[in-house]
């Protein structure tokens, strides 16, 4: 979550972030594993998730896509 915020530039607050990357977790876009006090996220290789990749690829457009995954 602290790489996603500081990579959206810190402009939105941190507890929002995670909260969407929580949600998207349980919508099963994301993967999530609990490492020590926090949660390590990725990307799930299922068809819809790809289609999610192409949503937020569109919001974000112009941005490369190994860039955005990195963001992610």
């Amino acid at each position: 979550v602290k790489d996603v915020h500081k990579a959206l530039g810190g402009k939105d607050n941190y507890n929002t972030v995670m909260t969407v990357m929580s949600r998207l977790a349980e919508k099963k876009q994301l993967g999530r594993e609990r490492i020590g006090l926090q949660y390590e996220y990725w990307i799930l290789n299922t068809r819809e998730s790809l289609s999610f990749l192409d949503k937020i690829k569109q919001k974000f457009s112009g941005m490369k896509t190994s860039v955005l995954v990195s963001h992610l």
